[in-house]
């Protein structure tokens, strides 16, 4: 028994704490590097999100929303009025009616084109005859910032 008090355990427990710490040091250095480059990627991935983001609205920026919407008038005198809720201006606009032409009088010129600049409207005027259907498919065409051949088909119900 007098060997265990003779010896000095001091150093040896030191030693092995210090062998522990060291390997504890490492370990979470590991993980700490790896969590490291989870949040990196994955603020990659925001920054990306972002990036996209920003592009998608600046390309709506370019973009011009027409819509079409007929407005009853009497004994078949309606108005088919084109608007423009988009943020970009309109250009080479071209509305086009696909039915037998027997069946309704436009007072203008289709084959002429036009522009929209945003929340501007313009107004075709047609009268419908007694015997033509009550529907009429109309094309629109046009080209903004965002792109050259941009179309619309829709079908009015008069």
């Amino acid at each position: 028994m007098n060997i265990l008090y003779s010896v000095d355990w001091t150093p040896i427990i030191a030693s092995i704490a210090l062998a522990f710490s060291v390997f504890s040091f490492f370990r979470y250095e590991v993980k700490i590097q790896k969590l490291t480059t989870k949040v990196m990627s994955q603020q990659e991935t925001l920054s990306e999100l972002a990036l996209q983001e920003h592009e998608e609205k600046k390309q709506q920026q370019k973009t011009a929303n027409l819509r079409i919407s007929v407005r009853k008038g009497q004994q078949g005198q309606d108005t088919i009025v084109i608007s423009n809720s988009g943020p970009a201006s309109a250009e080479q606009i071209s509305f086009k009616i696909i039915a037998p032409s027997d069946s309704y009088n436009v007072q203008e010129d289709l084959s002429r084109t036009f522009s929209l600049n945003p929340d501007q409207k313009h107004e075709v005027h047609i009268t419908m005859f007694n015997e033509s259907p009550d529907v009429l498919d109309v094309t629109l065409t046009w080209s903004d910032e965002s792109s050259q051949d941009r179309s619309l088909a829709q079908v009015l119900q008069f």
